[in-house]
C-alpha cells in the first residue's frame, strides 16, 4: 500500500509539472533533495493517504514550497540534471528499505515482549 502513494506522488508530479514547468529558475538542488527526502519519510508514516497528503503539503510549506513551486523545481532538475531521476529513485528505494525494516524491526522486538502461555 506504502508502494503507492510513493507511485501516486512521482505520478502527480509529473502529471501536473509540465503545465506549471517555468524555464530560468535559480534551483537550490540540496533544499530540493533534502525536501524530497522528507516527503518520501513523511508519506510511509501514513497508512491514510488524506494524512499523508495534509503532512506533505506541511513539509512543502516548512521547506518554503507551495505544490506549483515544488513541482517545478522538479521538472527542471529532471530535464536538466544529468543522473537526476537515477538519484531520486534510488533515494525512494533506499528510504523504502529503511522503512521496512524499522517495520521488521519493531515486530521482532513486540513478538518478543509478548507473553507466552
Amino acid at each position: 500500500m506504502k508502494k503507492n502513494h510513493f507511485a501516486l506522488l512521482f505520478f502527480i508530479l509529473i502529471s501536473f509539472s509540465f503545465s506549471f514547468f517555468a524555464c530560468g529558475n535559480s534551483i537550490d538542488k540540496e533544499k530540493f533533495i533534502n525536501t524530497y527526502r522528507e516527503i518520501l519519510i513523511t508519506r510511509a508514516k501514513f497508512d491514510d493517504s488524506l494524512q499523508a497528503n495534509k503532512a506533505v503539503l506541511q513539509v512543502l510549506q516548512k521547506n518554503g514550497y507551495n505544490l506549483q513551486t515544488f513541482q517545478q523545481d522538479f521538472i527542471h532538475l529532471a530535464k536538466n540534471e544529468n543522473g537526476f531521476l537515477i538519484l531520486i529513485d534510488s533515494m525512494r528505494n533506499s528510504i523504502t528499505r529503511e522503512h521496512q525494516l524499522l517495520l521488521d524491526s519493531s515486530k521482532k522486538t513486540s513478538s518478543h515482549l509478548t507473553p507466552k502461555e
